[in-house]
Order: structure tokens, then C-alpha cells, then sequence
């Protein structure tokens, strides 16, 4: 075998990889997102807005975030929902802090592939409404009898019990939390 040949080899095997990476990602993605949209959606209502959608999956995203927020009746995760001990490192807080804002172009390529795949569909007469077809119903139960995805469900359900609110509302929520993360964070490196 040749030098060029073992490196062409090697590059494909490298290109395959990262394929496979990337799929896997936008599966994982798409699978968190088909959960929040089926904790919100309802007999003719769906999840309404990509705003309001990237909002509450930053919350799934990034559970440790719902302490800085000031909920009613000291509202917190349900426990078989709270986040893990992983999840509360300072380090992927700051990450955290640095990864909220308007993502429209992802969502707009997950919700494509779920619309594409007929796990939810638009809820007619209302253009960025989208809720889950009895195929996304079942996929969501399927996805959530896994230990891994359960907990995802848990935390989507208590989001629709608890800030089932209009993404500016959100936004004035999750801002100011941030921004104690972020000090929090700061305060933890130093």
C-alpha cells in the first residue's frame, strides 16, 4: 500500500467518523427537543414560537440555571429531575452563561427534521406552533423509557407546569439569572 493510498484511507476513515459525530449529535438534539415539544403539546395546542422554544430548551440544556431563577412558591426541579452532579460543575456553568441567546437557524434545522420525519406536525391556522403526531407521541413515551431520557420528560413537564409563559417573559427571567451565574462562576474561579 502507498503512502498516498494509506492517506486517502485514513481521510475517509476521519470523514466517516466525523459524519457519524454529527449525526449523533443532531439525533441527541432532536430527541430532547421532540420531549419538550411533547410535555407542551395538548389535543390542538402545541409549543408556539422558536423563541420561546429555544428559551425553555436552554433550560433543558443546562438544568443547573433554574436556581438563579426566581420562581413562585420556591418552584425547583422535581427530585427524580434534578440536575447531576456533573451537570452542576462550575465549568459547564460558564459555558452555560456563554451559550444563551437566539439559536432560530438550529431550531429551525431540528424542527425540519422532525417535521420531515412526522413526529410533530404545525398546528393548523398557526405558523410557528408545533406540536407531536401520535408517531412523535410514541417516540417521546419510547424515548422516555430510558433512564437517560426520563429525566429530560421529568424536566420538560415541569417546564410546561411552571414557566408555560410567553419567550419575553422567559427572557426576563433567564437574563438577570445569567447574569448571577456568570457572577457566581466568576466568584468560584477566583
Amino acid at each position: 500500500m502507498t503512502d498516498r493510498t494509506a492517506r486517502t484511507r485514513l481521510l475517509a476513515a476521519r470523514q466517516q467518523a466525523a459524519a457519524r459525530a454529527i449525526a449523533s449529535e443532531a439525533a441527541f438534539h432532536q430527541a430532547r427537543v421532540l420531549l419538550l415539544i411533547a410535555a407542551f403539546s395538548g389535543r390542538t395546542r402545541g409549543l408556539r414560537s422558536l423563541a420561546r422554544m429555544s428559551r425553555l430548551d436552554y433550560l433543558l440544556r443546562f438544568p443547573p440555571v433554574l436556581q438563579y431563577i426566581s420562581l413562585p412558591d420556591a418552584a425547583n426541579w422535581p427530585s427524580a429531575a434534578t440536575p447531576l452532579p456533573a451537570e452542576r460543575r462550575a465549568t459547564d456553568l460558564a459555558f452555560a452563561a456563554s451559550r444563551y441567546g437566539l439559536w432560530t437557524d438550529r431550531y429551525t434545522l431540528i424542527l425540519g427534521a422532525l417535521l420531515g420525519r412526522q413526529l410533530v406536525t404545525v398546528v393548523p391556522g398557526h405558523l410557528l406552533e408545533v406540536i407531536t403526531t401520535s408517531a412523535g407521541r410514541a417516540a417521546a413515551t419510547q424515548l422516555s423509557d430510558t433512564s437517560q431520557w426520563n429525566r429530560t420528560r421529568l424536566r420538560a413537564e415541569f417546564l410546561h407546569r411552571t414557566l408555560n409563559i410567553s419567550a419575553a417573559r422567559l427572557d426576563e427571567l433567564l437574563r438577570p439569572a445569567i447574569r448571577r451565574l456568570e457572577a457566581d462562576t466568576t466568584q468560584a474561579h477566583a
